[in-house]
């Protein structure tokens, strides 16, 4: 390895006594040297930065000294190892490391001319190590932005390859490659109109403790990379102050720090692996983007009451990206102490109904808890049939057109706290498809805005209804308690359970048919309204609010049947009665055709 010292600075021992490296002393000669200098002018070394002789290349062809009094370092002098001591260099064109290693020790300072850098290939190693008193600088001739090319590497993949304690100024950029590794730590980048350091997917960097100033965009790093970048970085005056994230698939398990500033995803990405985000981490994404979570896929989004993580787009725009879908089956998906903003701008599949912040389709599975969905151009969540949420706690939607769009099966996973904020269509519709089945035993809360069913279904389990719910059935559909199904519409006295339609006119819906032989089939203090559009099967006068087949078993007390297109109950099964009250009944508040009991 060349140590480009102060007595190596110098082309020969004639000229030892003329150049000299600033901060270096005057070069000894060695004995034997003719050291009569008297009357003669060359023997005087010259100031730094008044030499106005031609630069004079060395013995080897290195380390000419410029104009300015700095060594001028040449392609030569980086064909082998080489270390710089401390000092001022010089670079005036493009110098070139192939497989060779270059040290630069505290208090180097080099000058690059316009044009000029340092580009690593072949396995070469950069190592910039000041300390905090005395850093390595590496800037341009003048204080414009972007006015020397900077470092790449581009084939470098040694770990050795370091800038600590380094400022880089005015640099177009700090590039790393894929198959290539940096480690940045308590540095400084300043300077450039374009990217302060740039990461390819599949490059390997840390950057830590360091400041990026007045760039463009201070950093921008692949999905491999990203996991490099520490939260205590500081970005100042940059003018898109977040972290670019290229590519589009995560492919290995990552962990996302809390910087100063979000991180911003270039295009849709493709999540393949697990990726966890620390804490009060900012992702903000583009227009018309999406995250998809595929089946191999995990997200683990678990901030902190006083460090939210939050998802958003780069423009605080009403559906300005698509959202984030969980195909993946992972217990790890998470959401808690969440925000998810600005999302549900395109339908996740074809009907025009699709929309949503946050889309869970068949197998997939997400736990919600502590987290806010706001701002969606439709849905805040749409979660399909055989969809799982592993929990839901405490997650508010607001500021949307709709809260949620989820299944059947889904409705007692929804807990009576959760809040709806200024929803413009103020209900949560329930169900897909046209013949929907509840399988999961479930009861369904008591909510401060309406369920509102979008289609007939049929429950072969045990459903109830607490008190103070509402209920509103789909236009001309019912629903069905089957065989093996039961249900339990649990009303009190203070707190009716009302079962009607988003419109106040008669027979909207279908009604309620009961087929199952369950004793405990019972609806109490309840109102059914608006129901009895069409017959339950052949013949006239078969359409009525509540349709006991006949096997069924049904019990009702306390109830009010109102506004009832056809009659008001229709049994072919047994029923039992007590405290009924029948208003604006169109045809018979009561018909049986076969069936025992009876309401007065």
């Amino acid at each position: 390895m060349k140590l480009l010292t102060c007595h190596s600075v110098v082309p020969s021992l004639f000229a030892a006594a003329l150049l000299v490296a600033p901060g270096c002393d005057t070069p000894e000669i060695d004995a034997g040297t003719d050291t009569d200098t008297e009357g003669s002018s060359d023997t005087n070394p010259p100031t730094t930065g008044t030499d106005t002789t031609d630069d004079t290349d060395g013995e080897d062809g290195s380390g000419s000294t410029g104009n300015d009094g700095c060594v001028l370092l040449e392609q030569a002098d980086v064909d082998d190892d080489l270390t710089l001591p401390a000092g001022c260099y010089t670079v005036d064109f493009p110098l070139f490391l192939q497989g060779t290693s270059l040290s630069m020790e505290p208090g180097v300072e080099v000058t690059f001319a316009a044009s000029a850098g340092l580009t690593l290939s072949g396995g070469a190693v950069l190592s910039a190590v000041g300390t905090a008193e005395d850093k390595v600088v590496l800037q341009g001739e003048t204080a414009d932005p972007a006015n020397w090319s900077g470092l790449s590497f581009l084939d470098a993949p040694s770990s050795d390859n370091r800038l600590e304690h380094t400022v880089i100024d005015g640099a177009a950029s700090v590039s790393v490659s894929a198959n290539s590794r940096l480690v940045v730590s308590a540095s400084e980048l300043r300077g450039s109109d374009e990217v302060g350091l740039e990461a390819d997917d599949g490059a390997e960097v840390t950057i830590n403790g360091t400041t990026f100033t007045d760039h463009e965009r201070p950093l921008s790093v692949g999905y491999s990379s990203a996991p490099g970048v520490a939260s205590d970085n500081t970005f100042m005056n940059n003018e898109d102050q977040a972290v670019l994230v290229t590519g589009s698939t995560l492919t290995d398990a990552a962990t996302w720090a809390a910087l100063a500033v979000p991180w911003e995803l270039e295009s849709r990405v493709s999540l393949q692996a697990a990726l966890t985000l620390d804490p009060g981490v900012t992702v903000m994404v583009r227009q018309d983007q999406s995250i998809l979570v595929t089946t191999d896929g995990q997200l683990n989004a678990t901030g902190a009451a006083d460090a939210p993580i939050t998802f958003t787009g780069v423009e605080a725009e009403v559906g300005y990206w698509v959202g984030i879908e969980f195909s993946s089956n992972s217990s790890n998906n998470v959401l808690e102490h969440a925000v998810v903003e600005y999302a549900g701008g395109d339908d996740w599949y074809g009907g025009g109904d699709a929309a949503a912040a946050l889309f869970v389709p068949a197998e997939g599975r997400l736990t919600l808890r502590n987290t806010t969905l706001r701002h969606s151009a439709w849905y805040g969540l749409l979660a399909s049939n055989d969809a799982e949420l592993g929990d839901f706690t405490a997650v508010t939607f607001a500021d949307s057109q709709r809260a949620m769009k989820i299944a059947l099966d889904l409705g007692g996973m929804v807990p009576a706290d959760t809040g709806f904020e200024n929803i413009a269509e103020p209900v949560v519709y329930i169900g897909f498809g046209n013949n929907d089945r509840m399988i999961t035993a479930q009861s369904w809360a008591a909510l401060s805005i309406p369920w509102q069913a979008t289609t007939r279904f049929y429950v072969e389990t045990d459903w109830t209804l607490e008190a103070g719910l509402v209920f509103w059935g789909a236009q001309d559909s019912e629903f069905i308690i089957e065989e093996g199904g039961t249900l339990h519409v649990a009303g009190t006295a203070d707190n009716q359970v009302t079962l009607g339609s988003p419109e106040q006119v008669a027979g909207f819906w279908k009604g309620i048919e009961v087929a199952s032989a369950s004793a405990q089939n019972l609806i109490e203090n309840a109102v059914i309204e608006y129901a009895g559009s069409s017959g339950w099967y052949g013949g006239a006068d078969r359409e009525a609010a509540v349709y006991v087949e006949g096997d069924g078993i049904l019990e009702l007390d306390g109830v009010t049947i109102r506004e009832s297109a056809g009659n008001g109950v229709l049994n072919n099964g047994a029923i039992g009665c007590a405290s009924m009250t029948f208003e604006s009944i169109a045809k018979d508040n009561y018909v049986s055709n076969g069936g025992t009991g009876t309401c007065g």
